[in-house]
């Protein structure tokens, strides 16, 4: 079933994928993908809605100059710090 509906090239990762034991079926692989597949999209949407938001903030003139080195490091540590603690939102 599964090999009519995907390419050719993948028959063989996906044999070898339930071959090791991963998946039990090629129902199980295909729904595993799928569900990376959704999770990728919901954080791609939710970066561009953060852009945005980012955007809108900067039009009505929120923005800040960010020019020492000092501060520069200090917000990429605060912004990492960040992504760093809503990963582990997510993953809980």
């Amino acid at each position: 079933m599964i090999q009519s509906l995907i390419e050719p090239e993948f028959n063989e990762f996906v044999h070898r994928e339930i071959a090791s034991g991963k998946f039990r079926s090629e129902r199980e692989l295909v729904s595993e993908a799928l569900r990376l597949l959704q999770d990728r999209e919901r954080r791609r949407d939710a970066l561009i809605g953060d852009l945005q938001a980012g955007i809108d903030q900067l039009d009505r003139g929120e923005g800040a100059v960010v020019d020492s080195p000092a501060a520069q490091q200090a917000l990429i540590t605060a912004i990492v710090g960040s992504d760093t603690a809503g990963d582990r939102d997510r993953e809980q």
